[in-house]
């Protein structure tokens, strides 16, 4: 799972790790250390150790963890979007999955956990350091490197560039399954499905009720009990002020339209 922070990788995790034959590894089980660290395979003496402790997450033990293979492993991974070189050299070559969510929602979101979660700051920083992007985003890592740029319109800047890299992925062959989070939102079976398909599952029932299967909160701070609803679709407006939804949408409608958002959004 790839993309920015905030915009449906801890549910498509969850979903999608909810299927007897996957298992769920978050950001939080260690999972930075075996992958996408320059080499064309994964480390799976360290992998067993992140094994052990994303087995933790879920009500009922899964199988013991014997080979790599073992299980389809579903990796939410949203500090890695910049790293798609490295990805498309892993054996075997992974699947990547792109979900993207309304700016509007992702900065309401950021802002509504950036006192306990430092999003802000280190996504900031890895974007004002990552060189290819300073090439790309010039303009755009100004306004994150001014110190007096509001939190709302930095969390906008970010939403662009993290969801808008989606096509980076495609340019080296990873073919990302891109979907609007409001959709899976909308019809979870049908994105369930394809989901399973992309990952080259069978779909299971069981994938709709990830809320049963999982226990505890995400590194997000997303409750991992809690079943698939639309109240937070629209929570934004009135989190977010008319001023602060004019200038989000400056930053990002560009981006919206390209990712197949219509004006009336």
């Amino acid at each position: 799972m790839i993309g920015c922070q905030r915009s449906g990788t801890t549910l498509t995790g969850q979903i999608v790790g909810a299927h007897s034959g996957s298992l769920f590894i978050d950001e939080t089980d260690g999972l930075y250390s075996v992958i996408a660290q320059g080499n064309a395979a994964v480390n799976e003496s360290k992998l067993r150790s992140v094994v052990s402790t994303a087995k933790e997450k879920y009500v009922e033990e899964k199988l013991p963890f014997l080979r790599v293979h073992d299980y389809k492993l579903v990796a939410k991974a949203p500090n890695l979007t910049y790293r798609y070189e490295e990805l498309s050299r892993l054996k075997p070559t992974p699947k990547i999955i792109y979900p993207v969510r309304d700016v509007r929602s992702v900065v309401a979101s950021i802002l509504s956990i950036s006192s306990k979660r430092p999003i802000l700051p280190n996504q900031s920083q890895a974007i004002i350091g990552n060189q290819l992007l300073r090439e790309t985003y010039a303009k755009e890592i100004t306004i994150l490197e001014n110190s007096n740029t509001p939190d709302h319109v930095r969390a906008a800047v970010i939403w662009k560039i993290k969801s808008g890299a989606y096509l980076d992925f495609a340019n080296v062959g990873l073919q990302p399954l891109l979907f609007r989070y409001e959709e899976l939102i909308q019809s979870p079976a049908l994105y369930a499905r394809t989901l399973a398909e992309h990952c080259g599952l069978n779909f299971e029932n069981q994938m709709l009720e990830h809320h049963k299967i999982m226990r505890g909160k995400g590194a997000g701070l997303t409750s991992r009990t809690r079943s698939i609803d639309s109240s937070s679709l629209t929570r934004w407006r009135d989190e977010l002020s008319c001023a602060q939804v004019e200038e989000i949408m400056e930053i990002g409608e560009h981006t919206m339209m390209q990712l197949g958002y219509s004006d009336d959004v």
